[in-house]
This record gives structure tokens, sequence and C-alpha cells, in this order.
């Protein structure tokens, strides 16, 4: 089972889709897996079938936008700033432990990508977190630029990174740089595979989609690195 509501975020309302097992006693309490999406990505895109699987298996779900993306509030449309999406995924997991049919003792995360590195990050800080899976975390947002860009091309992103800096302090004006393209085109994620996997999933979002991440955003993804705070993970600490 499944439905649609939101939860509140810094005043701004985030959408969830909250999915429950089927078959669950009356006040039985479920654990739950609080789920987010990846950099400039929807909630529908490449995960409802993740979230139905743990549903199956008897886990309660919440599966959410963050705040500027998606079907959830807020602007400027997409923007992506890794505090304010960790504040979102906190403000999840509180609102999915206040959930009946949750177990508040027993919550995971799962992410991947960017949200994966928020899970890393979160189960360092958060004790509410009992359990995370990070499927292909951002852990080091400086040298997977420098892996997937050639050194022209960073240089030219960087240029267009500081120009917008002081574009944005003079106007306050957001400007944008393609998520995606086509091989050859500038954009965020200049990959022929995230090209091909987007184009693929996109119309999962029903038109919610949108080719575009700030310049601010890209500016604090660049130097993003939840790694270092490994050590609070292992050996647990809730063991």
């Amino acid at each position: 089972m499944q439905r649609r509501t939101s939860f509140e975020s810094k005043g701004l309302k985030c959408s969830v889709t909250f999915y429950t097992p089927d078959q669950v006693a009356s006040g039985e309490r479920c654990p739950a897996i609080v789920m987010a999406h990846g950099i400039g990505l929807t909630k529908e895109m490449g995960l409802p079938q993740f979230a139905e699987k743990f549903a199956q298996a008897g886990f309660v779900v919440s599966l959410f936008d963050y705040r500027y993306l998606g079907a959830s509030e807020g602007e400027p449309r997409g923007q992506m700033l890794p505090t304010e999406q960790h504040e979102d995924f906190r403000n999840a997991i509180t609102w999915t432990q206040l959930q009946s049919e949750v177990d508040p003792e027993r919550i995971g995360l799962w992410g991947f990508s960017y949200s994966g590195g928020h899970a890393l990050h979160l189960a360092a800080f958060d004790l509410r977190v009992k359990a995370i899976v990070a499927q292909m975390p951002a852990v080091n947002a400086f040298l997977i630029s420098r892996r997937v860009a050639s050194p022209l091309q960073l240089e030219e992103l960087t240029k267009m990174v500081l120009q917008d800096r002081i574009k944005r302090y003079q106007t306050g004006e957001v400007s944008y740089l393609p998520l995606v393209a086509l091989p050859g085109e500038l954009s965020f994620l200049a990959t022929p595979d995230a090209f091909t996997w987007v184009e693929s999933n996109k119309s999962a979002s029903e038109g919610r989609w949108e080719n575009r991440i700030s310049f601010e955003s890209i500016e604090h993804c660049l130097y993003y690195e939840p790694i270092p705070h490994l050590e609070a993970i292992f050996p647990t600490r809730y063991a």
C-alpha cells in the first residue's frame, strides 16, 4: 500500500510517498526506511521499485523529494545545497518516526549518489539512524569531478561558478547549467551514461523533473566530502 502526502521542512512542504506492507496486524509497528533521490532527480526516477520491494519485505518506506525539487515546495527551483538536504532528510526521519505504523527505534536510511553521501553523514551524527545503505555514494566530490571531467572542462566550469557568484551578489539572480546533455555539450553530469539513464527515467516524474542545476548548488557540490566522518559510524555506537 502507498499514499502520497507531505512533511514540513523549514516551512516548506516536502512531498513523500509513504509505503506500508500489505499484511500488517492492527497496532503492529514496523521497521522503516527513509529514502531520497540523487542530485537533480525526483523520487519517481528509479526509486519506487526499490521502495516496493522493501515494503513487500515488511518495511515501511518514506520516499521523498528534497525542497526545490520534484513535487516539493520551495524556490529557487533546482537548488541543491547539502546542508539543506541534510535538514530535509532529518525532518523526513522525524515525520516517519511519528507515524503509527513505524517502530521509531528501527529506522534506516537508503540513498544513492548524492543521497548516499547524505546517508553516511547523517548516520555519523543522527542517533536515530540504526542502519544505512549507501549505493554508489558521493564521498568525495572534489576527486570525482577530476575523474569525470577533463582539466579544460573543469577549468571552464570553475570560471562559470565564480562568475555566477559575482552575479548573484550583485543581482540576486539564480542561473543554471543543464544537469545532463548529449556528449560534447556542457552539463554538470557530463557522462554518456548519465544522459542515457535520465532520458530513460525522466517520464516517471510526470513532468516535474527539470534538466537544470543552479550554479550555487554546483559550487557547494564540488567540495562536498562526507567521508571524513566514517569513523563515527564504524565501529557503530549502536551495537
